[in-house]
């Protein structure tokens, strides 16, 4: 790999001697011999299939290779067979890649102009040292692949054969059939059976390892039962192979199935409950089952008709709360309610019955809480499904605002601006509306309510002069980068969250960087920043909108200047500022006025001087002024 990274630099000065226009990248292989660099296409025949079709643009691969393109490209560094790609870094430290693969991807565009990737690269052949014995009987109907990221199928003839593998690359080694409807009969690693799961064996194997794949079953029958009680034969629809043809006999008293024969059990779950169905004397807890024979199987089919069944409802308020007998409250029955317990009668299927809960105008629903002997579950409304023995605990709550959105409008903004109004996301309700002033407006709302969307109503001239275009806003959302919108979407799923701001701009805003400093002596609990009254927890280094109003809350005596201008404190002790460009901050130790008087023996062990130095001997203090505890002493 050293060597490699001697052509770094070369590599660099090699993609800058390119026309400035373009993009390009440099790809630096350990072995130009094993892989392709190619970009890929999917094309379509004339009879409209499609493939991928790989296409080279570099001819011939060496050791540096440089790729430019005036527009974006999307490509490929592709294994040749035999070989695979081991590591992809990026310059010297970062790696990209280190799982083993046939590809890596990259692009040329103005993200990547200028990276230098190195490729390296094994032989595979070259790294197969360790091999396992594979004995199969039928091959046409097995499919073997080594596994890992590199895949590929392995070639197999009947008998016993010695399959080489890279350890640590290529396993495990998955085994499964060909066809649906030709199972393999058993797969055994060193004589144990593998269980085959997801339609799959996989085989963890290690050098010296033996594998015996039985693909054909044994050319003999096992018997099939089905029992079901005479009072709901109707619930069983029948046991089908995989030509969907059903088995036919009497099942009652057990009929023939070739060994291997795959089934599956139907049965009728839209007039009967199925209560279980137990295979050879084991539960399954299930309306289904299929499989392979390879053993006598009996199904033993519990059910019974579908009755009805009852379940309460508590309710706290009624006359906060609606109950509808459906998935949503449109075209279903609305139940009549009363406070406390309320009985209502469900017809009995196998999948419970769907209940709508929702609040009526001005209330919440708190919590849905469901319990069903030790099992409990809580809800916040809207759709549930409740079953059999299930009781429903139903608390509600005057709405009242929860949240508020900071709406903040530049004042060159305010008089294009007719009206602000939230409405509902997928509806005609409208939550609020503001006729806005210049600077922060609040508008508080529930945060159950939403999704919601915030639209701008813009003043237009009347009459409307021939070729008026509209006034667009720009908007920032919790100080990111502005975009030209006349609405907003407010979602719980875009993580919106009390105290955030939206800010409306006449035109595209500038940003400034608003620096503060403090002295070592104030603790980060002393000082509080805003920004339009929103709180702000990294002040150190901001970057603002200009117009913004920032305010500095300190809890302990403090001076602030402002690019070198001291700012005098409000009547609240607070400092505030307009934003208009860069600015650096300077908080410090206000030195006027004396907060106590101590001895030197008996002064805390925490002291700082007025220069923000910490003293290490708090015993021998010379006589002055120190800040302890935040506050000015004297020291005698």
């Amino acid at each position: 790999m050293k060597k490699f990274y001697s052509f770094l630099a070369s590599a660099v000065a090699l993609a800058t001697s390119f026309t400035a226009s373009a993009a390009s990248v440099t790809i630096i292989v350990d072995n130009p011999s094993a892989v392709d660099i190619v970009k890929s296409e999917y094309k379509y025949d004339d009879q409209g299939n499609g493939e991928y079709v790989y296409t080279p643009i570099v001819e011939p691969v060496e050791d540096v290779n440089v790729v430019e393109s005036a527009d974006y490209l999307y490509a490929h560094v592709k294994a040749k067979d035999g070989f695979a790609l081991t590591s992809v870094v990026l310059g010297e430290t970062e790696q990209l890649r280190t799982v083993p693969s046939d590809n890596w991807s990259f692009s040329v565009d103005e993200y990547t102009n200028g990276a230098v990737y190195v490729v390296s690269t094994i032989n595979l052949e070259e790294s197969r040292t360790a091999s396992v014995e594979i004995t199969v009987d039928d091959p046409s109907k097995i499919r073997l692949t080594r596994n890992g990221s590199l895949g590929g199928d392995v070639a197999l003839s009947a008998g016993s054969q010695t399959v080489k593998f890279a350890p640590e690359i290529e396993g495990p080694f998955s085994i499964l059939a060909k066809s649906s409807t030709a199972p393999i009969y058993y797969v055994k690693h060193n004589g144990e059976d593998v269980v085959m799961e997801y339609g799959q064996y996989r085989v963890d194997v290690k050098d010296g390892d033996k594998v015996e794949i039985a693909a054909n079953f044994p050319d003999i029958d096992y018997t099939v039962k089905v029992i079901v009680a005479d009072d709901v034969k109707g619930v069983f629809s029948g046991l089908y192979d995989a030509s969907n043809t059903a088995l036919d006999g009497n099942l009652a008293e057990g009929v023939a199935v070739h060994a291997g024969t795959s089934l599956n059990l139907r049965l009728n779950t839209t007039d009967y409950a199925v209560d279980d169905v137990i295979v050879n004397g084991e539960s399954t807890k299930s309306t289904y089952w299929s499989g392979v024979i390879d053993k006598d199987y009996t199904f033993e089919i519990l059910a019974h008709e579908f009755g009805t069944y009852t379940v309460d409802f508590d309710v706290d308020d009624p006359s906060r709360v609606e109950i509808y007998n459906g998935y949503s409250s449109y075209g279903t029955e609305k139940f009549d309610i009363v406070a406390g317990v309320n009985t209502f009668e469900f017809k009995e299927s196998n999948y419970g019955s769907n209940i709508y809960i929702a609040a009526t105008e001005g209330n919440i629903v708190k919590n849905v809480r469901i319990v069903n002997g030790e099992n409990e579950s809580n809800r916040s409304g809207g759709t549930i499904t409740v079953n059999k023995g299930d009781k429903v605990y139903i608390t509600s709550a005057v709405k009242e605002p929860d949240t508020k959105l900071i709406v903040w409008v530049e004042p060159a903004a305010v008089s294009s601006i007719k009206s602000i109004t939230f409405n509902e996301y997928y509806g005609s309700k409208v939550f609020g509306t503001i006729v806005p002033e210049a600077g922060v407006n609040v508008f508080d709302y529930c945060f159950s309510d939403l999704s919601m969307q915030m639209n701008i109503n813009v003043n237009h001239p009347n009459p409307i002069p021939e070729g008026y275009i509209a006034w667009s806003p720009y908007l920032s959302y919790n100080e990111a980068d502005a975009y030209q919108a006349s609405y907003f979407q407010m979602s719980s799923y875009s993580g919106m969250a009390d105290g955030d701001i939206l800010r409306i701009f006449y035109e595209q805003p500038e940003k400034a960087t608003v620096s503060v400093s403090a002295p070592e002596a104030l603790a980060p609990s002393d000082i509080a920043v805003e920004v339009d009254t929103r709180a702000v927890s990294e002040w150190s280094s901001m970057s603002l909108f200009k117009g913004s109003e920032v305010k500095i809350i300190p809890s302990v005596a403090v001076t602030c200047s402002v690019d070198g201008r001291p700012v005098t404190a409000d009547s609240d002790g607070c400092f505030s500022f307009i934003v208009t460009g860069d600015h650096n901050v300077v908080l410090g130790m206000n030195t006027t006025g004396i907060d106590r008087v101590e001895a030197e023996g008996t002064a805390p062990r925490v002291i700082y001087n007025l220069q923000g130095i910490r003293m290490a001997d708090t015993d021998n203090l010379p006589a002055g002024i120190y800040i302890i505890d935040g506050k000015k002493v004297a020291v005698k």
